[in-house]
This record gives C-alpha cells, structure tokens and sequence, in this order.
C-alpha cells in the first residue's frame, strides 16, 4: 500500500492542456489553484487501522515543496473497539515476541483502541509534519452525519468538500479498505451485505454493508467535479488506477 503514495505525490510535475473546471465558492476567498487534489477516503475495520494510517502519515513525510502543487484532503473512519481488539489478538498470534519492531507495531494497533468508532475529515496542511498527523486526525472528528462510509452521498459530499477547500485542476480519488475483489458476477444491490459482489470498500465491523462498484459509480456521478484517477488501494483490488473519460 505505501507504494502508492510516492507515485500519487510525484504527480505534481505533470502538467496538462485538459483543464477541468474547478469547484470554487464564491463566499469564500480565492486561493491558487493546485495542480492536483488528493481526495483520501479510507476505513480501516478489523485489523486495517494501523497500517492505513501509516499510509496516511506518507502524505506528511513527503516534501513540503511537492505540497504546493499537490493538496491532499483526507475523511477516515475508524473501526470499532471490538474491531481493533479482534485484530489485536490476532496479530499477537502472528508476530515474533523477540522482534522490536513487530513488538511496537502491536502496541500501535492497541493505542488507537480511544478512537474506534470516529470519523475525521482533515487537510493536510502545506508545512504540515509527520509530528502533527494525530493531532490533526483527532482535532478533525465529524459527528455521525456524513459517516456512513458505504452511502454514495457520503463520499459525494466527501468530494464536493474537498473540491471546495482545495480547488484543483485535476481531483484523484484514493479509496483505502478492505475489499472483495472484482468479481465477474451481477452487481448485487448496494444494501445486500451477504454475497454482495465487487466490492471496493467494506463497512466492516459496523454495518457490514459493501460499497460496490454500482454504489461507486452513483458517488462519483454525484459530485460536482470530475475525477481524473480513481485508485483502488483495497484488497484483492490490485491497487491499479483506472482513468475515467
């Protein structure tokens, strides 16, 4: 999964003719345009917390100058306490008591056990530092509304939001979960937790309800700006872009 922030991050050298019309408030004061806006939607549910977040905290490793032209926006939501003690206990049984590090990564999976159940929207700031990534995730919690992360109108308003606080030329949307797999069978209704086929993102451990390929289309066809990248950072997804029309 780390891999796919530094290729996400260079992309502030490309340059393009094709210019999509951003989304911009008329109430609010202009800022420059960045070339591109990263919109981070992740859930972690189960065992995921911990490493999602250590991909998220590539975002404020990476060099401040790249951040100029790139803007990353991030909604997250974390999994339930019984979620994250079950993978707790899990991982215990998998990792080798002698190893230093393996040791420290289990005690990170336990100490987000405060914030199960949260969500939060976030920017990450331009002079933003690895140092400021909790407080930022904690100082950032949104109420239950706009948490259900398998309502297409969630991550639609997710993208508007992001559009509107950091307009851009060109959006890449970034969906971090569990998932399924793309599966070659028919599309199960978006509501149809058993068996629901081609799933990208999961609400594991809260309603157990997939975000489907169909659900995704409904968001994206939602939002008020046009996405250049979707890239699918979930299991069995291959963690391959796809390049919309």
């Amino acid at each position: 999964m780390l891999l796919a922030m530094p290729m996400l991050l260079g992309l502030a050298s490309c340059s393009s003719d094709d210019v999509d019309e951003p989304v911009i408030n008329p109430d609010e004061p202009q800022q420059e345009l960045a070339d591109y806006t990263i919109i981070y939607y992740g859930h972690g549910g189960g065992n995921l917390d911990y490493w999602l977040l250590q991909d998220i905290g590539q975002f404020y490793l990476s060099d401040t100058e790249s951040r100029r032209n790139v803007s990353i926006c991030v909604q997250y939501k974390f999994s339930t306490l019984k979620g994250m003690q079950e993978g707790y206990e899990e991982y215990k049984d998998e990792i080798d008591p002698n190893d230093p590090v393996q040791v420290e990564e289990l005690e990170g999976i336990k100490s987000l056990y405060p914030y199960a159940d949260k969500t939060s929207r976030l920017v990450v700031g331009r002079e933003a530092t690895a140092a400021d990534m909790m407080a930022d995730i904690t100082g950032s919690f949104i109420g239950p509304d706009n948490a259900e992360i398998t309502r297409p109108d969630s991550l639609a308003n997710f993208i508007d939001w992001a559009a509107r606080v950091c307009p851009a030329r060109k959006y890449i949307l970034l969906l971090a979960d569990h998932g399924d797999g793309y599966l070659p069978h028919e599309e199960q209704p978006a509501a149809d937790a058993a068996g629901a086929t081609r799933v990208v993102v999961k609400d594991d451990g809260h309603n157990k309800i997939a975000f489907t390929a169909k659900t995704l289309a409904q968001a994206i066809s939602q939002a008020s700006v046009r996405l250049s990248t979707v890239y699918c950072d979930a299991c069995l997804m291959n963690a391959t872009s796809s390049w919309l029309p």
